[in-house]
């Protein structure tokens, strides 16, 4: 219970009017950029982007966002949620906010497709009737040696690193674009292998790939034979620390083919040691997908699982494209900083 004059806890959903407050919480709770630039982008530009804050005397004690992305399931295009931003102020834990803002989530008709998430997260979604509706495999490629090794046996190693292209299919090509659009919705539209299957927009497309700078470099690319599109992928490059790193964010073809998956890879591969990544990562629930990247030698690391809370239903329909492609897992790991960030 309250003690008598304490002001009461309320969850609310966000609009501008909380800004300052979310503001304030965020600077305490995470390291990211606090500049006017990067929260304009990431809480007012974001398209489908909503939240819900617990308010005690004009103060966030706790949060959990969501961005809506539309996914075809079984030739039917469903309005899907993934959460994020999902904390409470520390000291706070035991007191339930957690739980409550997120609940308020759960009332929202619209399912929500989860791809990992910390342990502390997993137990939650448990409690919260979360169902678990399939496993991805996570993947990392390392082309270039660890810094302590890379002093002695950098030059020695750095051959047997390097990726080499492979011979593309017949008449096949790719093409580095500056943008994507319409052209992506056409691969969708039509047969798919996969069931479930994450969607673009052109909005969010344009939101971030335009936007915030401290997000990183995102290296869009076509895959063409002739005038018919075989498929998509979408890197981001960033900086993690002092090194370079990149995330396969999407890599797509309706088929599911294995073969044109590993000439996909490569052709990324390829382009991301052109700007001095240090290692490329991926994370995928579909199997063709999971072999070509072993084959094109990444490795294997641990196994992250899926989670749905959809009313009515316990699974996903398989196979599905999912991993880095939802919520926002194409921003992780978030620049701690950038230029101009106001003072603590």
């Amino acid at each position: 219970m309250l003690a008598a004059g304490m002001p009461a806890t309320r969850i609310v959903r966000y609009t501008s009017e909380h800004d300052a407050a979310l503001r304030r919480f965020a600077a305490r709770t995470w390291q990211r950029p606090r500049g006017d630039a990067f929260h304009r982008w990431r809480h007012h530009d974001a398209p489908g982007w909503r939240a819900w804050l617990a308010l005690r005397d004009g103060e966030c004690l706790a949060m959990v966002g969501a961005i809506e992305q539309p996914y075809r399931i079984d030739g039917e295009t469903v309005r899907v949620v993934g959460f994020c931003d999902w904390a409470v102020r520390p000291g706070l834990e035991e007191r339930g906010l957690g739980v409550h803002v997120l609940e308020r989530l759960l009332e929202e008709p619209d399912p929500i497709v989860q791809v990992g998430g910390t342990a502390q997260a997993l137990r939650r979604m448990a409690q919260l009737d979360f169902a678990r509706v399939a496993t991805a495999e996570r993947f990392v490629l390392r082309l270039a040696p660890p810094r302590a090794l890379g002093r002695r046996l950098g030059t020695a190693l750095r051959p047997l690193l390097r990726p080499r292209r492979r011979g593309a299919p017949h008449g096949a090509r790719a093409i580095a674009v500056a943008s994507l659009g319409s052209e992506i919705d056409a691969l969708a539209r039509g047969p798919l292998a996969y069931r479930t299957l994450p969607l673009w927009t052109r909005e969010r497309l344009r939101w971030l790939l335009g936007g915030f700078p401290g997000a990183g470099h995102f290296v869009p690319l076509l895959f063409a034979r002739g005038e018919s599109l075989l498929g998509w992928a979408l890197l981001r490059i960033y900086a993690d620390g002092a090194h370079c790193a990149a995330e396969l964010i999407e890599i797509m073809n309706p088929d599911a083919d294995a073969d044109l998956y590993a000439w996909q890879i490569s052709e990324v591969t390829v382009r991301a040691l052109g700007f001095g990544v240090e290692w490329i990562a991926a994370t995928t629930t579909c199997p063709a997908l999971a072999g070509a990247l072993r084959g094109s030698g990444f490795t294997a690391a641990d196994p992250i699982a899926v989670h749905a809370f959809w009313r009515g239903r316990r699974e996903l329909p398989m196979p599905a494209l999912l991993g880095s492609n939802t919520r926002d897992t194409a921003l992780l790991p978030y620049a701690t900083h950038w230029w101009g960030d106001p003072p603590l």
